[in-house]
């Protein structure tokens, strides 16, 4: 019996010391999901890349942002997914959305998402795609 009490105490000290302590949460001003223009909420999705951006532009007479992005699946194989885009305003924050729209994107085929933004306030834009599998 003191054996396995010694066997436990000598546990308990190994994994203290070996325990860094409390984490300490850091903040990130501008987080990657922030940065990026496309965010792949799947890592199914990993096979779809960007082939190009297409240029942000307004729309003459309403001023709102028309934005797009050409896409490609590298895989052999098909997904089927949602897409949604987000318009961001001038600070950074969403702005509008629209809802999340299915999508195939078929082996070795461009695929390319445009959407209009219905406020003309929006500065910058975000595509977020989930896999429906």
């Amino acid at each position: 019996m003191k054996t396995l009490a010694s066997i436990l105490i000598v546990a308990a000290v190994v994994a203290a010391i070996g325990c860094k302590g409390v984490y300490r949460a850091k903040y990130e001003a501008d987080p990657i999901q922030e940065q990026e223009k496309l965010i792949l909420l799947d890592s199914k999705l990993k096979n779809i890349r960007v082939v190009r951006e297409l240029p942000p532009r307004r729309i003459e007479g309403s001023g709102v942002l028309e934005v797009g992005m050409v896409l490609v699946n590298n895989k052999d194989k098909d997904y089927r997914a949602d897409v949604k885009v987000q318009f961001i305003d001038g600070n950074g924050g969403v702005l509008e959305e629209t809802t999340w729209e299915p999508v195939i994107f078929q082996r070795r085929m461009e695929v390319t998402v445009k959407k209009n933004s219905l406020n003309p306030a929006a500065a910058d834009y975000r595509i977020t795609i989930r896999s429906q599998e």
